[in-house]
């Protein structure tokens, strides 16, 4: 999943007291999560874009790709988008229902209304455009994300990102 120059720069980041390999993925506790190509190449994308910072890349959990996938379809379903849930609840929220506990935690999300396909790289140029979303992408304190990309029956393009530490 994680391209060769990726893994490369993922090793350069580690400290080397704690292992000798790249650990690009956090395995799932219960269920198998498998990834649509379009998380995996946004997730690729966003890490390259920590990196050119001269940030970590962050560590792919797919536990929090599940709740991705949840706010993901809440977005497509509500008419209401945003870090605020359907139920009025915060985005947060999603992750307790899965389970996962951290410290803190992030979301982006894009939705671009247009029935082309592979928008993975307008997603990020989208972020990295807002003030809100480049500086949590790059924020180096998160350490694991998940990610979801979605495309609504109408084809719009719908991508959550979310953080944690």
């Amino acid at each position: 999943m994680v391209l060769g120059s990726l893994k490369d720069a993922v090793k350069s980041f580690q400290n080397p007291e704690e292992s000798t390999t790249a650990v690009t993925e956090i395995t799932p506790q219960n269920e198998v999560f498998k990834m649509n190509e379009a998380s995996e190449r946004l997730f690729e994308l966003c890490n390259q874009a920590r990196i050119n910072a001269g940030v970590e890349p962050l560590l792919l959990d797919k536990n929090i790709c599940k709740v991705a996938y949840t706010r993901c379809n809440e977005q497509i379903s509500s008419l209401i988008k945003g870090h605020t849930r359907p139920n009025g609840e915060k985005f947060y929220t999603a992750f307790y229902e899965h389970g996962l506990r951290y410290k803190s935690y992030g979301e982006n999300i894009v939705i671009i209304r247009s029935t082309t396909q592979s928008q993975e790289k307008k997603a990020l140029e989208l972020w990295m455009n807002s003030d809100s979303h480049r500086e949590n992408l790059l924020n180096p304190k998160w350490r694991y994300s998940g990610i979801s990309v979605l495309i609504s029956e109408e084809g719009y393009y719908y991508a959550v990102q979310l953080f944690a530490c």
